[in-house]
């Protein structure tokens, strides 16, 4: 027997109701249909579609039509049976446009509920007494004295990383984020799942990716991790507008500095000084590995492996190829896990060793093992026990990081001598976001700390890779085969 559940009167309206109307047609009805990457956002909005995700981030460049799809959403919510929507921006300024353009979709739009709602300028609300449902517009310094969160179903965050810049401190950004979102409406359970209020956070890049909340939370959001699940994220660059023809993109472009482009139109989040591999571009450096021609039907390639240990906090283990023509690694498999005991590492590493074997045609006697040299003990388990020659890695952090750096730059001949297969993404992830902690304003050696609770064991097994076979195994190896 099904346990029941007791619902409000209001919360049993928006249960039957929510995500009924539907925010393509209410555009359509508005006389501007959306693009498809505006479809795209606002599908999640279906009901259908809205079951199983409770925060959904978006990064969009200018002149994709960010506001335009975030009201026509924010509508479609208000005209929802007991919606309650927190509209939330940087300024009570950006507040107000938001409420006049909102007032004035109704009034122009939609004749047939003229009489059916209060718009109350003086405090930037719009209330359907019939529908029992309301929007408020709140900036970003006044939301605590607007919006309590009890019951909101959806929550609205506009231009979200403006919020931790001056007079707005991550701090409170923060309190914020984490006194709003818990309260979140919570309204029984459907076939596919429970009906839960919805957080958008959608906004262009500011400051670096770990410098707010709401970046965190886009890290989250894109990250494949089954405990991330309830997130969702999308990117859109302005190329990404088919309204926009290239042309116009190219003006743009030539306007600005290389650095504002990224930032505003292809939403890249700012490099840090901090940044640990700070010449990694993954538009640059990642590839299929798998199609590169030049690593087919090869009997010289190297196959360098490296194991980083631990168990509670994970455990890694990287693959790349070594060409010696071109002094190019290739990194083009991976495995990461938490919990998992080095000896399941040593099995997975052997399984993905031999089918790269196979894969690439590799002389086992090119195959190279590098280990944690912190953890002596578990390199002599990988020799004794599975008959692997794991040699410590060499440690220097700063002239490690500074060598994967040197590769990542390439020369004035090559664009790089360190290439990753595209597959790779916690890999690629790691090294995208890699920085250092700063401690008195002076740049440590040690990691900050990872959004997803990772030690960048990614990050650590490249460094042993090309440090150690670059600078003290390859010559001699390769001197001597």
């Amino acid at each position: 027997m099904e346990e029941e559940i007791l619902l409000a009167p209001d919360a049993e309206t928006y249960q039957n109701h929510c995500g009924k109307v539907n925010p393509i047609i209410v555009a359509e009805k508005l006389g501007t249909p959306l693009h498809s990457k505006q479809l795209e956002i606002c599908k999640h909005f279906l009901r259908e579609n809205r079951m199983d995700w409770d925060y959904y981030s978006v990064l969009a460049g200018r002149r994709f039509g960010k506001s335009f799809v975030m009201r026509i959403i924010a509508l479609a919510e208000l005209l929802s049976p007991a919606g309650k929507i927190a509209f939330i921006t940087p300024t009570m300024k950006l507040a107000e446009k938001h409420f006049l353009a909102l007032d004035r979709m109704l009034k122009k739009k939609f004749p047939e509920l003229k009489g059916k709602y209060k718009s109350l300028k003086q405090k930037f609300t719009i209330e359907f007494e019939e529908f029992e449902s309301i929007l408020i517009c709140a900036s970003f310094d006044s939301w605590d004295e607007r919006i309590t969160g009890d019951g909101l179903t959806l929550i609205i965050y506009d231009e979200v990383y403006k919020a931790h810049q001056s007079p707005f401190s991550p701090i409170k950004e923060k309190e914020m984020m984490e006194t709003l979102e818990p309260t979140l409406a919570t309204y029984g359970n459907t076939e596919k799942g429970a009906l839960y209020g919805k957080t958008l956070a959608l906004g262009t890049p500011r400051g670096t990716a770990q410098s707010s909340t709401a970046g965190i939370n886009h890290l989250m959001s894109i990250s494949k991790d089954s405990k991330f699940r309830f997130y969702r994220g999308s990117e859109y660059t302005v190329y990404d507008n088919p309204l926009i023809p290239n042309s116009t993109i190219d003006r743009l472009k030539g306007k600005m500095s290389e650095s504002t482009f990224n930032r505003e139109f292809m939403v890249k989040f700012e490099d840090s000084h901090t940044s640990v591999l700070r010449n990694f571009d993954k538009q640059k450096h990642a590839v299929k590995v798998r199609q590169l021609q030049h690593l087919k039907n090869r009997d010289d390639l190297y196959l360098v492996t490296a194991y980083d240990y631990g168990q509670a906090d994970g455990n890694a283990g990287l693959f790349a190829l070594y060409d010696e023509r071109i002094k190019t690694y290739y990194f083009v498999d991976g495995t990461y896990a938490k919990n998992r005991l080095t000896r399941d590492l040593y099995s997975k590493g052997i399984s993905i060793r031999d089918s790269l074997i196979k894969e690439f045609n590799i002389s086992e006697s090119n195959v190279v093992y590098f280990g944690d040299p912190s953890s002596p003990e578990l390199i002599k388990l990988g020799f004794i026990d599975y008959g692997m020659p794991i040699m410590k890695a060499k440690n220097n952090r700063k002239e490690g990081f500074d060598c994967l750096n040197e590769h990542l730059e390439g020369t004035p001949d090559v664009i790089s001598t360190i290439y990753i297969d595209e597959s790779l993404d916690e890999v690629i992830r790691q090294w995208e976001f890699a920085q250092f902690k700063e401690i008195n304003g002076t740049v440590s050696n040690n990691y900050n700390r990872d959004s997803m609770e990772t030690h960048f064991e990614f990050v650590d097994t490249a460094r042993y890779i090309v440090y150690t076979f670059d600078k003290y195994i390859r010559k001699n190896t390769i001197l001597v085969a």
